[in-house]
């Protein structure tokens, strides 16, 4: 959920605050002057959304802030969301603004924790649905390349570790995944797309088919 007030330009006051365009105020009667710090979190956030404010709150524990104060709020479309709201002429608030300048200059506030996240969020993913997805497709293809039923099982039976080497052998630029903000999904298709007979050679020793001599396949029939 795209939330409203996460603009990277001056901080708001929590009075002006609105989810989402269709929402209303959430009364805080002690906070509406309060300002919003720029991160803010939500059930359905991406992994570079949650790396931020992983982030956020490490720097104002850093710089140590003690005013900023945490709110979650249940909500109608993503379930919850959470914000840090900051006194007015506070360290935390001069801290937040940092924040939100660093921010207008580039999206990401830790490059490592977010290479981490996106490491974990992937090998998730792939347990999740990559392996089974990515062993489906496979299939698919050696099916239509006329391999026997006893080799494409041989390899389908290869486990998730092995599975994954394979994968990612077979995408040399090492873009494993793509976070496109609230969507995090592996590469399968690219990682399909450039199989060869070759790779089935060298990986897991599969020999030619039999008449075979030619190591390009037309994939356009296949779907992944």
């Amino acid at each position: 959920m795209e939330m409203e007030g996460t603009k990277r330009d001056r901080l708001g006051r929590w009075r002006d605050f609105r989810p989402t365009a269709v929402d209303g105020h959430y009364p805080l009667y002690e906070q509406e002057n309060y300002f919003v710090a720029p991160v803010k979190v939500n059930r359905d956030s991406g992994v570079l959304e949650r790396s931020n404010w992983e982030a956020q709150l490490q720097e104002l524990n850093r710089r140590g802030c003690k005013d900023y104060e945490l709110h979650r709020f249940g909500h109608w479309l993503c379930g919850w969301f959470e914000v840090i709201l900051v006194p007015p002429d506070s360290q935390d608030y001069e801290t937040c603004e940092d924040i939100a300048q660093r921010l207008r200059d580039y999206p990401i506030l830790d490059e490592e924790q977010y290479s981490s996240l996106c490491m974990s969020e992937y090998w998730s993913s792939w347990n999740d649905y990559g392996y089974e997805d990515f062993k489906r497709g496979l299939e698919e293809i050696l099916r239509s390349w006329g391999y026997s039923e006893e080799d494409i099982e041989r390899i389908a039976d290869s486990d998730k570790e092995i599975m994954m080497r394979f994968y990612e052998s077979l995408i040399p630029t090492r873009d494993y995944y793509t976070d496109r903000g609230n969507e995090f999904c592996i590469n399968i298709g690219d990682a399909l797309e450039r199989l060869t007979e070759d790779d089935l050679v060298v990986f897991f020793g599969l020999g030619e088919r039999e008449g075979e001599t030619s190591n390009s396949q037309d994939h356009s029939e296949v779907n992944y």
